[in-house]
């Protein structure tokens, strides 16, 4: 009897055993249901900040700067750039790309302005070729594309997607000649008393992240911007001038890859027009 009493004792507990560890279970399952839920509300919760934080970036951002990632905002920017009245057909232009020591990546960003500050970023590392629309306006004749020392950058376009540009114009060949050793930031300050950070170190940043920052989308539209500007303002302010796009195009040759060797070509450039403007008096 006392066995029997005994057996019966354990058989009772191990029930209560086996019960409590279906409980345990469907607690765990339920705790698990629950951390899945959370998990699941902390992504979106992540996602909406995210896209909440992305929306307000994009409100501080000038309206009159656009950024272009695809194919379709590409030849959106180019019909509103093309749009634009100025007073000479002409356009900033300037280029970024990652650049480590001597080594440089593919161009990563193709930034166009018009004088009245309308521009346009063109993401080429994103959109993974030079679309047609903008490469028209590259190749444009009609169309000076301005800037300091946009030569190189023509030829890297040209090394890295075989875009062969037209009508590129160094705005060194028509400032004063005292100015071929100024670089963007120096002439913005000198003629427009504009203000460019060339020392904050943004130009040797991450182009091909996966968005740019509001610092380096304001770097590179400023850039753009200040390059028509000065060319306008070189119009109407200086008394030589080149006046066609085929006179004005600044050709590069194959080994010409600092600032240095560019100053130095445009000055020769500059003393051989002054050696048959002096032949012609």
């Amino acid at each position: 009897m006392l066995r029997d009493s005994k057996i019966n004792q354990l058989q009772l507990n191990l029930q209560n055993l086996r019960r409590l560890k279906d409980e345990a279970e469907e607690e765990t399952m339920l705790l698990d249901s629950k951390i899945n839920q959370l998990q699941l509300n902390l992504q979106n919760l992540r996602q909406l900040n995210s896209k909440l934080k992305d929306d307000a970036e994009r409100e501080k951002r000038p309206k009159n700067i656009e950024i272009a990632s695809d194919i379709d905002s590409c030849n959106s920017i180019i019909d509103r750039l093309k749009s634009c009245d100025t007073e000479y057909r002409a356009l900033g232009f300037d280029c970024e790309w990652i650049a480590s020591g001597q080594r440089r990546s593919l161009v990563a960003l193709i930034q166009l302005a018009t004088a009245s500050g309308i521009c346009g970023l063109f993401r080429i590392n994103k959109i993974g070729h030079v679309p047609d629309t903008l490469k028209d306006v590259l190749k444009d004749k009609t169309i000076m594309k301005v800037g300091v020392n946009s030569a190189l950058d023509a030829r890297y376009l040209r090394m890295d997607y075989n875009v062969e540009m037209s009508s590129v114009l160094d705005l060194r060949n028509i400032a004063p000649e005292w100015c071929f050793d100024m670089g963007l930031e120096r002439m913005a300050k000198k003629f427009l008393n504009i203000e460019l950070d060339k020392k904050s170190g943004i130009s040797y940043s991450n182009w091909e992240n996966s968005e740019l920052t509001n610092e380096q989308i304001d770097y590179a539209a400023k850039d753009a911007i200040v390059g028509i500007k000065l060319y306008n303002y070189f119009n109407k302010h200086c008394d030589q001038m080149t006046q066609t796009a085929e006179d004005c195009y600044a050709c590069m040759p194959e080994n010409l890859n600092t600032n240095t060797e560019t100053t130095q070509g445009l000055r020769r450039r500059r003393r051989r027009k002054k050696k048959k403007t002096a032949a012609v008096v």
